[in-house]
């Protein structure tokens, strides 16, 4: 058999596409999942592919550098739940780390979260400038953000740029801009590569932490995790390292965006935990 992958930006083609036959997989993030919900000709796996979360930009000459108790007011003001409902049509999953909840180790304990409570929030959020960037992929949780921020009272600056814009901005290790919603696709379903994004070297060192901030603790705890080969030993340290950044609020837990793999009769591909795996496409009828 022959496999061909067709690029569809747009989602709506794609599905028209699989509808009509001239495909036999596809995915969606949006609302054309329900075009194939009730139809016995195609099979739906739902996973939660995206986690996005708030993530501080914690240099010099950001809002957010050595400001820990900032850093929760803008967690406190954004509600999980409804980010997730706007983002998802509730369709996704809200997230308690920078993971999916189907990660191995991945925090499970809310407890840990700042909470929402708008009220504090803004107490503190009152009257301070944040210049919000985000990707156009998320932008209608960005647009949710930033308006939830300014009813704490904070004058928000928002730009939605476009995927090369915004990881370059995000990723040039300057002081341009203070937050942004990170939206993770955690290729190789492994917690620490999600982590890595929120602790260790910094993006202008060659590292993948966005925030500018190392965090030594947490760092060495998933250091730690990523050198034992003992399940328990990994998860207590993949623990404390959460622990950590979820702490000091380097970054703050949102939603895991849900997308369909649909497949037509007679083909089919697995799921593992929450990642479509191409190599598993199947002709099966």
């Amino acid at each position: 058999a022959t496999l061909v992958f067709t690029p569809y930006a747009d989602p709506s083609t794609r599905a028209t596409q699989l509808l009509s036959g001239a495909l036999d997989i596809a995915s969606f993030p949006d609302e054309n999942i329900g075009r194939f919900e009730n139809n016995d000709s195609f099979s739906v796996d739902m996973v939660n592919a995206l986690g996005t979360y708030l993530l501080f930009n914690e240099r010099p000459g950001s809002v957010f550098a050595d400001a820990p108790e900032l850093r929760r007011a803008v967690a406190q003001a954004l509600d999980p739940e409804g980010f997730t409902q706007v983002v998802t049509h509730g369709r996704g999953q809200v997230l308690t780390s920078v993971g999916s909840a189907a990660l191995p180790c991945a925090n499970t304990d809310a407890a840990l979260l700042p909470g929402h409570d708008p009220e504090a929030a803004g107490e503190l959020l009152d009257g301070v400038t944040i210049r919000f960037v985000g990707t156009v992929g998320v932008d209608q949780g960005n647009e949710y953000a930033a308006e939830v921020l300014r009813n704490a009272g904070a004058d928000i600056e928002l730009r939605n740029l476009d995927n090369a814009q915004w990881s370059e901005i995000t990723s040039g290790g300057g002081d341009d801009w203070d937050v942004t919603i990170q939206a993770d696709f955690n290729v190789v379903g492994s917690l620490p590569s999600s982590l890595l994004r929120v602790m260790g070297p910094p993006t202008e060192d060659g590292g993948r932490n966005k925030t500018g901030a190392v965090n030594e603790e947490g760092y060495d705890a998933l250091r730690e995790a990523m050198s034992t080969t003992d399940p328990d030993a990994r998860c207590a340290a993949l623990g404390r390292a959460q622990e950590s950044f979820l702490q000091r609020v380097d970054a703050a837990p949102l939603a895991g965006l849900a997308e369909a793999s649909v497949a037509a009769a007679g083909v089919s591909i697995r799921a593992l935990g929450d990642y479509i795996d191409p190599a598993t496409i199947r002709v099966v009828g």
